[in-house]
């Protein structure tokens, strides 16, 4: 069953090389270690105003997730029918003799290991390069062999971007803003962010609360002296910003136009498990932030938490970051003394997370409020415990930890959870 199933995807992944040979769809690569996805889901919601676009299902950036977007099909997950189905489709798409194919593509590139990258760039050229964020460490570093070696892999989908390419940078990031020193003469470099020199730049931002709880933001976009305000009621922190900031960017340089943001923005709904905000059981704010975690994304949503202004306690359930190899026990640990400035209550979730918990305690927080627990289940019976009314509580960690499990205990409206939260799949509920 596995050779055949590896058989399929392997003649899948040719379909998709077939598919851009004989379509050629023009290409947007989103890539970085953090908010890959936000930044791909924000680019398309804009520029399918003008165009017709498909963009990478959820996070669809693997040499298996690619090839499906190109064709158009789900994954198969360990059902062989499935895969037969999408290899079906596949050759459909290749030789239907009539039919339009998407004018653009936005799909969302990732590396889990050295090597993802090579083999991609023999087969895709980018039109536009989109480059969301590389942080101080990111995910995956366990299988390389430092963390300069996974930004290096990330960005090397720049080298096969078009003559007249356009690359799209955060300029907040140094190491992301650093790439423009890879561009060719007719090459052009777009910049986003909050730094003041940034092309599309960010300013005035700031959190929306009503009755004493947090339920979004705002911030001014600017370009070109012309500024447009923006809220929104969906997510917390300033990734919502950077996403849409990046996408922005790219319509401009497409139409060469403003789309009036806030029209998209009350359209634009972020991805589940990205610092969501939502309501929780006993009058309480859920952050839900499980989607999965780096060091960097784990850092943001602390100092997220921190920077509300809440009237109950401020309490962040961390879990495992996995994929960091020798860098692991520091990570947890700086996370640990991060939460220590502020939090009013500490769950830690996991092997790793307990030392987040163990240099909490050496940095101040008394035993009374860190709990440690082996798993999820754990984690949210502890939190049912000791949940109080208008309580804020983050709820962090890597996807293998599976604390939506705590998000869903933790939901006010649970018929909705498959709209709210990540991995409500069937096979991944079967799990």
């Amino acid at each position: 069953m596995f050779l055949l199933r590896s058989g399929i995807i392997t003649i899948i992944q040719w379909q998709a090389r077939c598919i851009i040979k004989r379509y050629q769809p023009k290409i947007i690569a989103v890539t970085g270690s953090v908010g890959k996805t936000s930044t791909k889901d924000a680019v398309y919601t804009l520029i399918s105003e003008q165009a017709h676009v498909r963009r990478s299902r959820k996070s669809f950036n693997s040499g298996i997730g690619i090839p499906l977007t190109i064709i158009g099909a789900p994954t198969g997950w360990r059902d062989i029918l499935k895969w037969l189905r999408n290899m079906i489709k596949g050759f459909w798409v290749m030789l239907r003799p009539w039919g339009a194919y998407p004018e653009w593509l936005v799909l969302e590139v990732g590396v889990g290991k050295p090597g993802d990258m090579d083999e991609l760039k023999t087969w895709v050229r980018p039109d536009m390069v989109v480059v969301s964020a590389f942080g101080s460490l990111p995910s995956h570093v366990e299988f390389f062999e430092d963390e300069e070696a996974v930004w290096a892999e990330e960005s090397a989908i720049i080298d096969v971007l078009k003559p007249n390419g356009v690359l799209v940078l955060n300029r907040d990031d140094e190491r992301v803003y650093a790439l423009k020193k890879r561009r060719t003469e007719n090459q052009r470099v777009i910049t986003f962010g909050f730094h003041e020199d940034a092309d599309i730049a960010i300013s005035n931002y700031a959190y929306i609360s009503a009755d004493g709880r947090p339920v979004g933001t705002r911030a001014d976009l600017v370009w070109r002296n012309t500024a447009q305000s923006v809220e929104q009621t969906a997510t917390l922190g300033k990734s919502f910003y950077y996403a849409l900031a990046a996408a922005y960017a790219v319509y401009t340089d497409l139409f060469g136009a403003h789309p009036h943001l806030q029209d998209i923005v009350d359209t634009l709904v972020p991805p589940p498990g990205r610092l969501r905000v939502l309501e929780g059981v006993l009058d309480t704010v859920l952050i839900d932030d499980t989607y999965n975690s780096s060091p960097p994304a784990l850092m943001h949503a602390l100092d997220t938490l921190k920077e509300l202004d809440t009237k109950g306690r401020k309490i962040a359930i961390i879990g495992d970051m996995l994929e960091l190899g020798k860098f692991s026990d520091d990570a947890h640990r700086d996370a640990g003394i991060r939460a220590a400035t502020f939090v009013d209550y500490l769950i830690t979730v996991g092997p790793r997370a307990e030392l987040c918990s163990q240099a909490a305690l050496q940095h101040g927080l008394p035993q009374s409020i860190v709990f440690h627990a082996a798993d999820a289940d754990m984690a949210l019976a502890h939190m049912l415990d000791i949940i109080e009314p208008a309580d804020t509580i983050l709820v962090k960690a890597s996807q293998g930890v599976r604390l939506e499990k705590v998000s869903y205990g933790l939901l006010k409206d649970k018929e909705r959870r498959h709209d709210l939260l990540v991995r409500q799949e069937k096979e991944w509920l079967d799990k």
